[in-house]
């Protein structure tokens, strides 16, 4: 399964979701579409596992990293010379893949806002980014309460995206149930004292 998502991850990143092709993915996989959608019940179905496949590779990354300890938006937000920001931006714009997480848990200034517009305009058309965020682009203006930007920001986040809305159970909170559910079955595998087994 983890040849599948790592080709499907290969062929959503470079068509996306609307170009990219299930027998294409089933043969460079040396496998066949019936066994794909088998597994993950559509073409969708494959996109959001791929999503959750790159989400938890992230989370585990992150954790590695230690990234509690660093606020990017408070990083380009510090910086006062000119060439020092141009160089931070550069440097959050290179990637292939920028992945925003959880844009709308906080609501930002407007210098943030308009550090945030600057970066998706450089990366607009020519890098691909992923946005996370619980909030719908019509509450955005909460996120940034005065910010003119927001409008704009918005339009080139949404031409030509593809909006993946995720329905459920948070990730977080299944993990964490299931965490719990492992350690009650340890603990009640465990002998206590005082009592027969």
């Amino acid at each position: 399964m983890a040849g599948i998502l790592e080709v499907a991850t290969a062929e959503f990143a470079s068509k996306g979701l609307s170009g990219a092709r299930i027998d294409e993915i089933a043969a460079a996989t040396r496998t066949s579409k019936r066994m794909i959608y088998y597994y993950f019940g559509s073409k969708e179905g494959l996109y959001i596992a791929v999503l959750e496949d790159a989400y938890r590779r992230m989370r585990s990354i992150e954790a590695e990293l230690h990234l509690e300890d660093l606020a990017p938006e408070d990083d380009l937000a510090a910086l006062d010379s000119d060439s020092a920001l141009r160089r931070r931006l550069k440097h959050y714009a290179a990637p292939d893949l920028l992945l925003v997480d959880e844009v709308g848990y906080l609501s930002y200034s407007n210098r943030h806002a308009d550090l945030l517009f600057e970066l998706i305009s450089r990366r607009y058309e020519h890098k691909r980014t992923v946005i996370t965020t619980n909030r719908a682009f019509k509450e955005w203006h909460e996120v940034f309460p005065n910010a003119a930007c927001v409008v704009s920001l918005i339009d080139r986040l949404v031409h030509r995206c593809e909006i993946v809305a995720i329905e459920g159970e948070s990730y977080r909170l299944k993990e964490a149930k299931t965490r719990s559910e492992q350690k009650a079955a340890a603990r009640a595998a465990v002998p206590r004292k005082g009592k027969k087994a």
